[in-house]
């Protein structure tokens, strides 16, 4: 029988972090999150990622409210718990999906947190903060059998799209056409199916050459010990939510099974099943990817 359910997501769809400004930025402006305690931080939840959020919550509420017999517990708030990091975009995520899952409304004070699921640098990367992660990332290469194709992508990425320079800006480029696609907002012809193969490729080589790097295993090592602690604890927490981003989903995936590899997109997720003989079943966006016994 499912005893307790630990779900950690990525954030749902936001504006870009990085510009791509050679092409039209004017389709960004209208869909701007107003609220006034938004307007000092980038990349807020846009109105599709508000309502990408909703449909997540009823999804998980589908797997997992009857599993859990959650209709028989007469305060879910005793049995439910959702943590963020400190930024609004998963902060609303993990509003949003509370809402859906349980109807309850969870205020952002009342979100939990927990140090490992940051993505800040300057409390995650524990050689020197943010300005020697920085000088990290931009010294991290490609696989040489990707070489030549990342070359002659960042070629056309500076003609057609964005200036850019390190290995790096791949992600990063990556991560803003995620935006234009989920937003349903039309790219040029010349960036076709071709193209996105390829940016996915030199993102996900640099990324995975980023993880690999020994000053950066702890980016795992802590969110694993953290929801392993979530597992063991014997309280009366049926289901936990932790609303995060894709520089600690992708770690973990990794850490967890290495032959498995995917980038996450928004919403993406990796979901703990713990059952009664304390076996633990892991998927990443429904796809089970280990199974352990917990103790």
């Amino acid at each position: 029988m499912l005893k307790k359910v630990v779900v950690i997501a990525r954030h749902g769809p936001r504006n870009p972090i990085m510009s791509l400004h050679k092409l039209d930025q004017s389709v960004w402006e209208d869909l701007k999150t107003k609220n006034e305690d938004h307007i000092a931080e980038r990349a807020t939840l846009t109105k599709n990622g508000r309502e990408f959020c909703k449909e997540f919550g009823k999804i998980l509420k589908k797997q997992y409210y009857d599993k859990l017999l959650l209709d028989k517990d007469s305060n879910l708030r005793e049995v439910v718990e959702f943590y963020s990091s400190k930024i609004h975009r998963t902060q609303d995520s993990a509003i949003l999906v509370a809402k859906e899952f349980c109807g309850i409304h969870v205020d952002k004070h009342e979100l939990l947190f927990d140090e490992s699921i940051s993505a800040d640098p300057n409390i995650r990367y524990k050689h020197g903060g943010i300005e020697n992660f920085k000088k990290l990332a931009k010294e991290i290469k490609i696989d040489d059998k990707h070489i030549e194709m990342s070359i002659k992508l960042k070629n056309f990425i500076n003609e057609h799209l964005a200036d850019i320079e390190t290995n790096n800006h791949f992600f990063d480029v990556r991560g803003t056409l995620e935006c234009y696609h989920f937003e349903n907002i039309p790219l040029p012809s010349v960036v076709n199916k071709e193209i996105l193969k390829q940016i996915e490729i030199c993102a996900m080589s640099y990324y995975k050459n980023l993880i690999k790097h020994p000053h950066m295993h702890c980016i795992a090592t802590d969110i694993e010990k953290f929801i392993k602690s979530l597992l063991l604890n014997n309280d009366s927490k049926k289901f936990v939510y932790i609303s995060t981003h894709d520089s600690i989903i992708f770690p973990l995936s990794q850490h967890i099974n290495p032959s498995y590899s995917k980038l996450p997109n928004f919403c993406s997720h990796i979901k703990y099943e713990l059952f009664d003989d304390n076996i633990v079943d892991v998927y990443y966006d429904d796809t089970k990817i280990s199974s352990f016994i917990l103790d």
